[in-house]
């Protein structure tokens, strides 16, 4: 298994790291800009996009929150100007491995193609799977092939922040519980993991304002606009910016997962046991549990800039095309 030393080592390194982008595109509008953000990145070769199910219902269908996150998933690449037909991606679990008899996994293209990537990966490389939904493609894809941990590295936007209140009451975090047991799995079995939580001092720190949306939609007036300013925002956030002048923000959570490979001085990034998630969503802690990498203090204004210049370089690639 891959050592969280290894890991942060690799990703401070300019080497150009491969990336599986998995994300429920149909919840919320930072996973559409997340993947746009990480398509524009230089530091990474994005070799996959899954998508997921969403929502922690367990009346709730997650085959259909997941097609609606694919169809989100195939505007964003349309929009970006890329190949729908020829780019690797894929449709993930439609169901949750928290509701499988015996915790199975949940076998998808996406968990198929992540063990594929692994299995295919040169000596030396890493495959980034930053996951800003639930886990449970990653997840499953290591429980039909557990070697994968040798080649893997998942970067999760979920859980909470390690305080009194999550050691004493627990928490429901949206990530966390929209798939509880695989939640559960991720930090207890060996898959190298960057836990990147949404508490305080967390992903949750990360904000665009009225001011940085305009920067996205004053560039093209083509299919990105439609998508990424007019659609996306209404839809997803329940707002309009035509609507707005000034003082309206976002909360832009998942940028942390790209922020991770892209820019990592952005956050601090310490070595620490993964906390046991117990049934009843509180953290414990042991010592001997395994190592990982947990992330706090995101920089916003760090993040929100890096992420903008590499929106802006997709958009520009997708004009020329």
């Amino acid at each position: 298994m891959l050592t969280p030393e290894q890991i942060l080592a690799d990703i401070k390194s300019d080497r150009v790291k491969k990336v599986i982008v998995d994300g429920d595109f149909s919840a919320e509008c930072d996973d559409q800009y997340t993947l746009a953000y990480c398509l524009g990145c230089d530091k990474m070769e994005v070799v996959g996009v899954n998508a997921s199910a969403h929502f922690d219902d367990k009346y709730v269908d997650t085959y259909s929150t997941m097609l609606k996150s694919y169809a989100e998933m195939l505007r964003v690449l349309h929009a970006s100007g890329i190949d729908r037909e020829t780019f690797p991606q894929f449709m993930g679990s439609s169901t949750q491995i928290s509701h499988n008899e015996n915790l199975a996994p949940t076998d998808s293209p996406a968990a198929r193609n992540i063990i594929k990537v692994a299995k295919e990966a040169k000596p030396g490389d890493i495959i980034y799977i930053i996951t800003t939904g639930p886990c449970s493609s990653a997840v499953s894809a290591y429980l039909m092939d557990p070697s994968i941990a040798d080649k893997i590295c998942v970067i999760w936007l979920g859980g909470n922040e390690i305080s009194e209140r999550t050691l004493e009451k627990g928490q429901h975090e949206w990530n966390m519980y929209a798939d509880f047991e695989a939640s559960r799995i991720l930090l207890s079995s060996d898959i190298p993991l960057i836990m990147l939580h949404a508490g305080p001092n967390g992903s949750g720190n990360i904000v665009m304002t009225f001011e940085d949306f305009q920067k996205f939609g004053s560039q093209w007036d083509g299919p990105w606009v439609e998508q990424f300013y007019s659609r996306v925002l209404p839809r997803t956030s329940g707002v309009t910016l035509a609507g707005y002048t000034h003082g309206w923000s976002k909360i832009m959570c998942d940028y942390a997962g790209a922020a991770a490979i892209s820019i990592p001085e952005a956050m601090e990034l310490k070595i620490i046991p993964a906390p046991t998630l117990e049934a009843d969503g509180r953290y414990t802690l042991n010592p001997d549990n395994k190592k990982i990498i947990w992330g706090e203090g995101h920089n916003s204004d760090i993040i929100t800039a890096d992420a903008i210049k590499c929106t802006l370089n997709l958009i520009e690639r997708a004009k020329n095309k």
